[in-house]
């Protein structure tokens, strides 16, 4: 089997620990352009990678959308198998809950030969769409950092993996901030939107705007305890596997997906402050044993993995 293609429209972890796990040769088409410019150049130089490579397995992120029905629109051409690596926004359109991309989200899962999801429910939607499935959660990427969290002081660090997006609690983690207080200081990462009510930020949280990749994983590395939360159902967040990776105690929201794969490794909550600031609180009580259990869980999380990926390079060689 030649070595298969993975196109992606955007910079992503997963994407990049998939790729890096399985020695696939990865694209990342991501002009300085925006606009109907910015979607004429990933459109070109998508087409150009298949010419120059002729796969005969291409691998795609969705979304992009517009990605992956161009590469389903030029399958016949090229004759690959089409493998989709749908993110949950491309299985339950959830910023883009409309008519149209519940119908385009639905043919693609339909149509591609294999769609990779995270968990159970996601890969039931894609089989009742007459698709097939196959779960994949995200690989554990592999950080140049010391595991070891940093002792415990007079402040507390706790980072919160954010993108200010809709399904993103910020305003109940800053109103667990400061049910907490000052010896509880929080980060918040992502890019803060222009029109952002910086009136709403206690003293105790500081938000770091963007970070480029080294400060963002060393501002993981420094933290205490890393929190990543979302109220879309049945999400498995990208923060989860960087905080395990580095062996932090994590805080998740408690959705049946989370629950069943972290399991004892993350403290799960429900999205509002009063629950968030009791999970601070449960893990600083018992910092130490909740290393020891991060250890162990990591390691059972890891053979799950390996498990996976076995399966997974089976089907794509004698299924596809």
């Amino acid at each position: 089997m030649n070595t298969p293609v993975f196109i992606s429209w955007e910079k992503h972890q997963r994407t990049r620990t998939i790729a890096k796990k399985f020695s696939l040769s990865l694209y990342e088409v991501v002009p300085p352009y925006q606009g109907v410019k910015r979607y004429l150049f990933c459109l070109w130089t998508t087409l150009s990678i298949l010419v120059k490579n002729k796969p005969r397995v291409l691998i795609v992120q969705n979304p992009s959308l517009i990605l992956s029905l161009w590469v389903l629109v030029l399958r016949p051409f090229f004759g690959y198998k089409l493998v989709m690596d749908a993110h949950n926004e491309a299985i339950i359109p959830f910023l883009n809950n409309n008519s149209l991309f519940r119908f385009l989200s639905k043919t693609l899962t339909r149509y591609a030969n294999l769609t990779l999801v995270t968990n159970p429910v996601l890969a039931k939607i894609v089989h009742d769409n007459g698709g097939k499935a196959f779960i994949l959660p995200d690989i554990l990427p592999q950080f140049e950092y010391d595991t070891k969290p940093p002792q415990l002081a007079n402040e507390f660090n706790i980072t919160f993996v954010c993108t200010y997006a809709q399904d993103e609690p910020v305003q109940e983690i800053f109103k667990a901030a400061e049910l907490l207080g000052n010896q509880y200081q929080f980060k918040v990462t992502g890019r803060i939107p222009k029109d952002f009510n910086h009136q709403t930020k206690p003293a105790n949280v500081t938000l770091t705007d963007f970070l480029s990749e080294h400060d963002y994983i060393t501002t993981l590395a420094n933290s205490h305890i890393i929190i990543d939360l979302t109220t879309m159902d049945n999400c498995l967040v990208c923060g989860a596997y960087e905080a395990i990776a580095l062996e932090r105690p994590l805080i998740l929201s408690a959705n049946d997906a989370s629950l069943a794969l972290f399991g004892n490794y993350a403290i799960h909550t429900k999205n509002s402050s009063d629950a968030i600031a009791e999970a601070v609180l449960k893990i600083y009580n018992d910092y130490s044993s909740q290393i020891e259990r991060n250890i162990f869980e990591k390691n059972r999380l890891i053979k799950i993995e390996e498990q996976r990926v076995q399966e997974l390079l089976t089907t794509l060689d004698s299924n596809l």
